[in-house]
């Protein structure tokens, strides 16, 4: 309906709430499934060429609710068990964030304080320094793995 409507991000800023809805419940493939069909979805949505969103497409996007499936990664893979990856999503969030602010809902806002306590950004602060560097695209590789429980080399 949100196609018919041509309200484009409608789509995936429900899955990425679906996701964290699975998230809150313990179902970690579930929410995974969501994110990955959310970010497809953006993907399909904003991507000139249908496979990746350059910084080019990137100033038609919807930036807040990208920021909102990055930060959905994040806590999905931190309820993984893989910290450094939620580090990288997380920080790469953030740095989006800090270049054009937009204000996080209260519960995305509760999630975020929750994983800077969960997560020894000390211990991760190469992990912090790689989220920082990362393109766009990069940002976006790295949340679709969840779905796939892929850890990556630390």
């Amino acid at each position: 309906m949100s196609e018919e409507i041509a309200h484009r991000p409608l789509v995936p800023n429900i899955l990425t709430w679906l996701a964290l809805v699975a998230v809150a419940e313990g179902d970690l493939d579930q929410a995974g499934h969501y994110l990955q069909q959310s970010l497809n979805a953006y993907t399909k949505f904003y991507a000139a060429d249908g496979s990746h969103i350059s910084p080019r497409d990137f100033q038609y996007l919807e930036r807040s609710q990208l920021i909102e499936a990055l930060l959905a990664a994040a806590r999905i893979q931190a309820a993984q068990e893989s910290p450094d990856s939620a580090a990288r999503l997380l920080s790469f969030a953030e740095q989006m964030l800090q270049e054009r602010p937009y204000r996080l809902d209260p519960p995305v806002q509760a999630m975020v304080d929750d994983l800077h306590d969960q997560l020894d950004v000390p211990a991760l602060a190469p992990a912090w320094a790689d989220g920082r560097a990362m393109t766009l695209e990069q940002a976006v590789r790295e949340a679709m793995n969840v779905e796939r429980h892929e850890t990556r080399p630390d």
